[in-house]
């Protein structure tokens, strides 16, 4: 991929442009410039809402971008599952747990973050209770005694809060981190959710069974987000109705026409309303298209400040185990953990990726987090060679390793590119192989590895070699310094955040 022009990135103020012409129609009593209610004279504080179900990579980097808010005179609050909402609350955030996690069997937020589509016959249940916690959150305010947001940020499973911002006359942005906006550069990631290639960057690598429905001609790649957008709204669509009437909103949104209602539904409704699509990612990284609109914009990684990292502890076993870390004398340290993904065997998962790192002479570092990816045989974890955690904070472990096995979701990919680690991607699912073929281009990494495959152990060892080779780490270098020269993404976030609040 080319590295990015000058002309191709968006800026704070010409996003502020585009949505102050979009909202020159609406009528405020607020005027967010001068920070006064018009009426009263008095001082207003713009309230900001953070939706997020998920795990906790889907919310760690937004408790970044609160920190950023609230330096600019902004109240945040949140709302994710209790797991990570006690996070928020430590970060002096006011935090909601969402309900609809409740229901029995489905209480870890990593079973359900795909939507309640994914939960069988429990969806009716849990859509219901989804609809009431969103009511909540944006139309009454009930977790914020009563204070309705000025803006909420909605993440890419809370995108049917869309419609309750609709109903409550609430401005939306979203905070997404894999491109899910349409562009002729390279297909939707959801194409190759259950691929082991690299591919997907051009028309004919676009699966076989996609490509009737995205046919031919110039503008086919940007036709594959058509394409799942259609799926997505047609398994949600019928419930998205029923809310809609539920919240007295007309079946078919203002400006809309019927077929383009119920060919995309909300996702048609957020590219005609320009709601600002706020990347959590850089255009060094993920070169911004050229036929991107001008609402969608990469910010850059969300990264916490200096101090709050800082006051984040290591374990103690970790702190021990790297001091006996050999370098360069023949023993890295590898990491391996898979984030929030499942594996079919999670057993075999962990042992492959031993034999591997074992056959280089390596050490590892595993990391089970909140998923279900890696089982570590209960020998194994007392191994000297081997030290198995529950959790570490990436900002701490990562820079002190010479390579990162993982799932290749954006949060993780984002962290060893900003650590400078070179990376071995073993996809499982979604936007993992995306992120693939971006560490791929950007030579940390070979190219996604398959856990299912009949080669996975030479696969998974040449791709460690190439990671611990100097070719990868001389790239993973380039681009932690680069990373380390730009703007916090987090900060140019919250700018474009009080930009939607000014252009009320």
């Amino acid at each position: 991929m080319p590295p990015p022009s000058s002309s191709s990135l968006v800026t704070v103020g010409n996003l502020a442009a585009v949505l102050r012409g979009r909202d020159r129609d609406r009528d405020s009593s607020r005027d967010w410039d001068m920070g006064r209610d018009r009426d009263s004279g008095a001082m207003m504080t713009t309230f900001v809402v953070i939706i997020a179900p998920g795990s906790r990579g889907d919310v760690a980097p937004l408790l970044a971008l609160a920190q950023a808010l609230k330096t600019q005179h902004v109240d945040v609050a949140f709302a994710c599952h209790a797991k990570y909402a006690q996070a928020a609350e430590d970060n002096g955030y006011n935090a909601h747990s969402q309900n609809f996690y409740a229901l029995k069997g489905h209480k870890d937020p990593e079973a359900i973050r795909g939507g309640p589509a994914t939960v069988g016959d429990d969806a009716e249940q849990m859509w219901s209770l989804q609809l009431k916690d969103y009511k909540a959150c944006l139309l009454t305010g009930e977790p914020w005694g009563g204070r309705k947001p000025d803006v909420c940020l909605l993440n890419w499973f809370s995108m049917p809060a869309l419609h309750v911002a609709e109903a409550a006359d609430v401005h939306v942005a979203f905070t997404w981190f894999t491109p899910f906006t349409r562009t002729n550069d390279f297909t939707c990631f959801l194409c190759h959710s259950h691929d082991n290639s690299t591919r997907g960057a051009t028309l004919k690598d676009i699966p076989q069974g996609l490509r009737r429905f995205v046919g031919d001609g110039p503008m086919a790649v940007a036709r594959s987000y058509v394409v799942f957008e259609t799926l997505l709204w047609k398994a949600f669509g019928t419930t998205m109705d029923t809310w809609r009437r539920e919240l007295r909103l007309p079946a078919v949104p203002q400006g809309m026409t019927q077929e383009e209602w119920e060919s995309g539904g909300h996702f048609a409704l957020a590219l005609r309303s320009k709601i600002p699509i706020l990347y959590a990612f850089p255009s060094s990284i993920v070169p911004r298209p050229r036929d991107w609109p001008p609402w969608a914009q990469p910010c850059g990684y969300f990264v916490p400040p200096t101090s709050s990292v800082a006051d984040e502890p290591m374990p103690p076993s970790l702190v021990k185990f790297l001091a006996h870390d050999d370098g360069d004398l023949g023993r890295p340290v590898v990491y391996a953990g898979l984030g929030s993904a499942a594996t079919s065997d999670p057993s075999a998962s962990f042992r492959v990726m031993l034999t591997c790192v074992r056959a280089i002479g390596a050490r590892l570092v595993v990391v089970t987090g909140g998923g279900k990816g890696l089982v570590v045989d209960d020998d194994a974890g007392n191994d000297d060679d081997v030290l198995v955690l529950p959790y570490a904070p990436h900002s701490k472990l990562l820079p002190r390793v010479r390579a990162a096995i993982h799932h290749g979701g954006a949060g993780t990919t984002g962290a060893c590119f900003s650590a400078g680690v070179p990376q071995v991607i073993c996809a499982v699912e979604f936007d993992h192989f995306f992120w693939a073929r971006i560490v791929q281009a950007r030579g940390v990494g070979d190219g996604a590895v398959s856990l299912r495959g009949d080669n996975t152990r030479e696969r998974l060892g040449a791709s460690l070699s190439f990671a611990l080779g100097p070719e990868a780490s001389a790239a993973a270098q380039r681009i932690k310094a680069d990373l380390s020269k730009a703007p916090n993404g987090s900060d140019v976030a919250a700018a474009v955040i009080r930009a939607v609040a000014n252009a009320v």
